[in-house]
This record gives structure tokens, C-alpha cells and sequence, in this order.
């Protein structure tokens, strides 16, 4: 028999998370007085918070991310709250409230998970931008395609229907991803690719010196594959500059240079300083997050003694910096540069005191950046470049 108490209990739970919710939604626009979007799912009946419908939040959250950073989009503030009756997520943000709906409704109405995705817009003054301002159709029925609210008041579906149709659209699409992940992974990872990442990993981990001479035949017998993967792999490895191919003579891995290196250090110190600067003036909250994460997974790193971790660590952390400079010639030229000292990492990072000696100068950056100190997070990433190369130089004589 059906427990009416425990019906009328969760009915009184989601009665409490719409005004929890009513209530958020005005403090945030009070201290934050911009665009507004608070984000749940549109799901029936009185289940809200299973794995799957996490998933489904995270995926929603994700997106729209991906499509504010996408556009340049200042994030002002975010956050998301678990709650029994399910995810609940906030974004203030410094674009036009109508702009925004037009934006959340194209991924309500496009994206795979769309229908399960309820985007409530506000603006500055707490009006909530609907698609009837924009004079657009209204939502549709999970099942039938016909207008949701007239479904819903003519009770054209049981709650068990479209439950069930909210769990087949969330383990499809996730099923789906999945299944696309691979077939992308198994179509990248071609012969040639194979064989170019392998050689180029000997290089940066210095199995393969400089100097020392690349034999398509020994390489191929060595990797079990035909010549032919090898001499586009080591075209690959010549553009990268990672080896030097001379007419008659065949290819070599390229020769570090003190003279050439110490050029690079000096170039890279100006180039990491200023990037570093301009991603302090412009980073918002969900920015600063990603970096965070890094410092903390380092922390982590640290702990358990996980040097090697470290050092892809630090290589993440230049990466994710990299990614983060929006000035597109500093970035060009930053990447040229890093390209010709990625191989270093290993040797400027290879006693664990210096591991971590290059993690304290990484989270002082972080907190100058925090702090949004765009001249001390200049002035402590150019240390920090400094540093690696006196790293590098002492070493240098020990491999």
C-alpha cells in the first residue's frame, strides 16, 4: 500500500528546495547584480537525486561552461549545491539576460540531453526571462513532442512513463559517449602516430641522447612495424624540432645547445612573466578552479612520493597556463618556446627536492593569481623560470 505520509514528506522537501532555490537566487543577484542562471533538471516524479541524474547535471553544467568560455563570456561567480531533491546549480555572469535565454534555450532545444535541462534566466533586477519574452514555442513533451504544460494538465502520461523515458534519453546518451570516446581514440591512434609518440617519448625522457643517430631499419625492427610508419613519424619529429634530418647523412636527435638553451630561458622568462600577468588581470572563478585543482593533485603528489606524477603534473599546470592566455601572439610565441624545452622538464626536475621546490614557486604563482596581484604573479613566474633553469644547468653535468 502506498505510504501517503512519505508522499506528502517529499512533496514538503520539494516545496522547501523551489523556495531554498527562490531564496539563493535573490542573494546571489544582490551581491553579484548581473545576469543570473539557476540550473536544474526537468524530470518528473519524486526521485531527483540518483547517479544518473548527477550525471546528466554534470553534463548540463559542463556544456554550458564550454559554450561561455567558448564566446569569451566573463563568469562571475558559480556554484553548485547537492540537495536530496536533486543538483541545483548558480552562474552569474556579465552578459545581457536575453542573450543568455537565447543561448540556454538553443541547448534545451539541440543538445541530446536538452530536454532534461531547465535553464532559468534572471536578469540584474530578478526578472526571469522566458521564452515567451522571446515569443518562441513552448517546451515539449518528453514523449509525445506536443506542448509539456498541456500534457501535463491533461495527464496524457503516467509518472512511470515519462520517468522511464527520462532514464532511456540519460543511458543512451552516456552510452553513446562512451561508445564514440573509443571509436575516436581507436581512429586517432593510428600506426604512424603509435610510432611517432613512442620515439618522441625516448627523446624527452632522454633514452634516446642527443646527437644519437635514428636507423629507420633498427626502429622498425625494434617496434615490429614496417619502415613506412618510421619515416612519417620521424617527419613529424623533424617539424616538432625534436630531431634534425641532414640530406645523405639520415636523422639525428637534435643536439641541446648551452648557448641556444640559455637563449630560450631568457626568452621564455619575458614570454611565462607576461602570460602569466594577462591570465591574472582577465581569470574568473571556474579558471582559477582548473589551476587549483593541479596544485592540489601536487599536493597530493607530494605526499605520496609520486615524483613522476609531479613532473607530468608541472606539465599539466604549463599547459592549462597556456591555455589560459588569450593573447594570441604571446600564446604562439609561448608555445614555440616550450616546444624547445619540454625535454628539459626531466632534467630541470630530476631530484625530488627539486620537484618540489618547483611546486612552492607553482603555488605561490597560484595564490598571487588568486589574490589578483597581476605584478607579484609576473614577478614570481619569471623567478619560477629562472629557477628551473639554474634546475637544469646544475643537473645538466649528471645525465
Amino acid at each position: 500500500m502506498k505510504d501517503k505520509n512519505s508522499d506528502f514528506n517529499i512533496l514538503i522537501e520539494i516545496l522547501d528546495a523551489r523556495e531554498a532555490r527562490a531564496n539563493r537566487q535573490k542573494e546571489l543577484l544582490k551581491k553579484y547584480p548581473y545576469t543570473l542562471i539557476s540550473f536544474t533538471l526537468n524530470t518528473p516524479g519524486s526521485i531527483k537525486s540518483s547517479n544518473l541524474y548527477s550525471k546528466i547535471h554534470k553534463e548540463g553544467m559542463d556544456y554550458l561552461l564550454a559554450a561561455l568560455l567558448e564566446k569569451n563570456i566573463t563568469i562571475v561567480h558559480i556554484e553548485t549545491i547537492e540537495k536530496s531533491t536533486g543538483k541545483e546549480g548558480f552562474i552569474s555572469l556579465d552578459i545581457d539576460a536575453v542573450e543568455m535565454k537565447k543561448m540556454a534555450v538553443d541547448i534545451e532545444d539541440n543538445h541530446y540531453l536538452g530536454r532534461l535541462f531547465d535553464f532559468d534566466v534572471f536578469d540584474a533586477n530578478y526578472n526571469q526571462i522566458n521564452r515567451s519574452n522571446l515569443k518562441l514555442e513552448p517546451r515539449k513533451c518528453l514523449i509525445c513532442d506536443e506542448n509539456a504544460l498541456n500534457c501535463i494538465r491533461s495527464k496524457n502520461h503516467s509518472y512511470g512513463e515519462l520517468v522511464s523515458k527520462v532514464e532511456e534519453i540519460g543511458t543512451s546518451y552516456f552510452k553513446l559517449m562512451e561508445e564514440n570516446k573509443a571509436n575516436k581514440l581507436k581512429s586517432k591512434v593510428s600506426m604512424s602516430n603509435t610510432v611517432y609518440l613512442k620515439i618522441k617519448e625516448d627523446i624527452l625522457n632522454n633514452k634516446l641522447k642527443p646527437g644519437e643517430k635514428l636507423v629507420e631499419e633498427n626502429l622498425a625492427e625494434e617496434l615490429c612495424v614496417s619502415r613506412t610508419p618510421i619515416r612519417e613519424a620521424l617527419k613529424q619529429l623533424d617539424k616538432d624540432g625534436l630531431i634534425t634530418y641532414y640530406p645523405r647523412r639520415g636523422s639525428f636527435v637534435s643536439e641541446i645547445s648551452i648557448n641556444d638553451l640559455q637563449e630560450l630561458y631568457d626568452v621564455r622568462e619575458v614570454l611565462e612573466g607576461l602570460a602569466i600577468k594577462h591570465i591574472c588581470m582577465n581569470i574568473g572563478t571556474q579558471n582559477i578552479k582548473i589551476l587549483e585543482d593541479i596544485v592540489e593533485n601536487m599536493d597530493e603528489a607530494i605526499d605520496a612520493g609520486d615524483f613522476e606524477k609531479m613532473k607530468l603534473l608541472h606539465k599539466e599546470w604549463t599547459e592549462a597556463t597556456l591555455l589560459l592566455t588569450k593573447n594570441n601572439v604571446l600564446k604562439n610565441y609561448l608555445i614555440a618556446v616550450t616546444k624547445n624545452l619540454v625535454r628539459l622538464r626531466k632534467i630541470s626536475l630530476h631530484e625530488p627536492t627539486q620537484s618540489i621546490e618547483a611546486y612552492m614557486e607553482t603555488k605561490d604563482i597560484l595564490d598571487a593569481i588568486v589574490k589578483n596581484n597581476p605584478e607579484e604573479s609576473e614577478k614570481l613566474a619569471r623567478l619560477h623560470v629562472k629557477n628551473a633553469r639554474k634546475r637544469f644547468e646544475k643537473n645538466l653535468i649528471d645525465l
